[in-house]
């Protein structure tokens, strides 16, 4: 299924969090993923990297965060699969209870709204633990 793919491996540092948007921007564009679908991919990468950082606890620092884009697809269905592994607590967000929406301003509290909006970008989301390591796979796809 995979016709090509980029591989970065960064720190589970916030300031890696910067680079890693860049990289997976300047992928994509190599790939030929479309910038609206990297858009896509780009606002779940944040999150991601922004749950590792804060609650990946001390394992998550041992090693580095490795990041897949493959560009696949068959047909009319391409597709970009963004690969997120590390080292952190084992941690399945898709069976994480979503945070209910507020129904107003005043309801809403911070935080917690983070699978909601991968959910929402993505076409798919899967989760595995192998090896020590959690690994999320985030699947945007495009029409041809």
């Amino acid at each position: 299924m995979s016709q090509a793919s980029r591989h970065l491996a960064i720190r589970a540092v916030r300031d890696d969090i910067g680079s890693a948007a860049e990289w997976l921007h300047e992928a994509g564009e190599a790939l030929g993923v479309p910038a609206a679908q990297c858009h896509r991919l780009d606002m779940c990468l944040d999150e991601v990297l922004a749950n590792i950082v804060s609650h990946g606890g001390p394992t998550a620092l041992e090693g580095d965060v490795q990041l897949t884009l493959e560009r696949g697809g068959d047909g009319d269905q391409p597709s970009a699969l963004l690969k997120v592994s590390d080292l952190g607590v084992p941690f399945n967000p898709l069976l994480a209870p979503e945070k209910p929406l507020a129904v107003s301003l005043d309801d809403a509290e911070p935080g917690g709204l983070g699978l909601v909006m991968m959910k929402r970008f993505a076409d798919e989301l899967a989760y595995r633990h192998a090896e020590g390591r959690n690994e999320l796979s985030v699947t945007v796809r495009w029409p041809d």
